[in-house]
């Protein structure tokens, strides 16, 4: 029986303060690992970002297999401003548990009111030098594969809901009577006018939508040495876009924070294409030889 397939998924009703410690994670933990004692285990704060705040949280007989830990992910003080236009909780959710029937992520054992819960997965986070060996980079460029080859039926892609979530947010500009005018008129009518335009365009494109991690990057990828087994978290802003969004939010994940354009590298990124080309070609059971050089150049710009 594979890990997917040993959890069952619930709910608890359970609201953590932001600001928590040990005692008040240990109430989530304590749901789902009823036989451990709080003397027991080690919790760790793995980020506090902007959105966030993750935590792993271990048994003291597993800290070296890691076989039954936890990954508790809270919601951090500014993801409510973001929740009006980029995240939508159970869109995420949704994402999460068809990729795990796909067996793609850690798997998700449980949501609390501000957060969710998943199994914590062994492995270590990759740098952008570590990603430069090919086969670690193929398994990221399948599991891109496979996660845009994934169905979500009735979805509305993410530029149409984007344009949504940010005209709602104009449109309660347009009520701020301590905005400068100048700006309101930028902000309801040019930027309006730029939205319909990139609209249009990518109807006119005729690009495959199909749904997208929306955040492939070093610090999302988890890779075990030992079992070759790679996953990916963190699908906040998962949704369904035009699917060379994930290569090129990958790519430009390679250049650090804040962004060195100085080393963008064109090969790397052709490479990275061809790779995730011939990968998804495999899943589609199309002949690699139909992969011409045109098509790679294509995607690739």
């Amino acid at each position: 029986m594979d890990m997917y397939s040993n959890y069952t998924f619930q709910h608890l009703d359970i609201t953590l303060d932001t600001d928590c410690h040990e005692n008040d994670l240990f109430q989530i933990v304590q749901k789902l690992r009823p036989e451990w004692k709080q003397s027991d285990i080690t919790i760790e704060k793995k980020s506090g970002g902007y959105l966030n705040q993750v935590y792993s949280c271990l048994h003291n007989d597993d800290l070296v297999l890691q076989e039954d830990g936890l990954l508790v992910r809270m919601n951090g003080k500014n993801r409510k401003a973001m929740e009006r236009v980029f995240i939508h909780k159970q869109h995420e959710i949704r994402y999460v548990k068809e990729m795990n029937a796909h067996k793609i992520g850690a798997p998700l054992l449980a949501t609390f009111n501000n957060g969710l819960i998943l199994k914590l997965m062994k492995g270590k986070t990759l740098s952008p030098e570590e990603l430069q060996n090919q086969d670690i980079e193929r398994k990221v460029a399948k599991m891109l594969a496979q996660i845009h080859l994934i169905t979500i039926p009735s979805d509305i892609p993410k530029c149409w809901e984007l344009k949504e979530g940010l005209l709602r947010c104009m449109g309660e500009l347009d009520q701020d009577s301590n905005l400068e005018e100048r700006y309101k008129e930028l902000y309801t009518s040019t930027i309006r006018k730029e939205f319909d335009c990139m609209v249009q365009w990518i109807e006119s494109c005729n690009i495959p939508i199909e749904l997208n991690h929306g955040d492939c990057s070093p610090a999302n990828l988890i890779y075990d040495e030992q079992t070759g087994l790679m996953t990916i978290l963190d699908f906040e802003i998962a949704s369904t876009q035009i699917f060379t969004y994930d290569l090129g939010k990958y790519h430009l994940s390679l250049l650090g924070v804040p962004r060195d354009f100085r080393k963008y590298d064109g090969e790397r990124m052709k490479q990275f294409v061809k790779l995730y080309l011939e990968e998804k070609y495999k899943l589609l059971q199309k002949p690699l030889g139909d992969l011409t050089e045109d098509i790679i150049e294509q995607v690739g710009n």
